[in-house]
């Protein structure tokens, strides 16, 4: 049973993502909103709806082999891999990979050219595995959800930005 959600959607109300209220409770709990806090980052888990619709139904949080300092997060810790693994295999199939997840300290956060040369390198890397399907990238922000930067990524340098519904 799930407890909530929040959605996202595209201006032309084509993709839409919806996060349950309880991975916004943990993702929120990493936003960097004092100088000292590293950037954090890992997976997010859902179920895919068709060619347009994904639900985000958990995330995985920084491990201990993963690389964190204030302006940097990269994720290599092979727990990440085994938590999306206990998901697909506990739901049928029907729970898998949907994307990445990572902090910045900045207010209206967008993708570094970091982020958009690490999304690339990964996207060719997951083709072989999710075939064509978009895979989903949210950037927080140190405030709030309404200040996030959600996107859907399709893998050939083309990103749809999702605005949050509610709120």
């Amino acid at each position: 049973m799930d407890s909530g959600y929040v959605t996202f959607s595209d201006k032309k109300g084509i993709f839409y993502i919806r996060i349950n209220l309880d991975v916004l409770s943990k993702l929120h709990s990493f936003r960097q909103i004092e100088g000292f806090m590293p950037e954090s980052g890992g997976v997010l888990i859902g179920e895919v709806y068709g060619n347009n619709g994904f639900w985000i139904k958990d995330v995985t949080s920084p491990f201990k082999n993963d690389i964190s300092d204030r302006y940097r997060f990269v994720r290599q810790d092979p727990a990440h891999q085994k938590v999306v693994q206990n998901w697909h295999q506990k739901s049928n199939g029907t729970m898998q990979y949907l994307g990445e997840w990572h902090s910045h300290p900045e207010k209206k956060p967008s993708p570094s050219l970091i982020d958009l040369c690490s999304w690339k390198k990964l996207s060719l890397n997951m083709k072989s595995q999710m075939g064509g399907q978009p895979f989903l990238l949210i950037i927080l922000s140190m405030i709030d959800l309404k200040k996030d930067w959600v996107a859907i990524y399709d893998g050939k340098n083309n990103y749809t930005k999702l605005e949050v519904d509610l709120i």
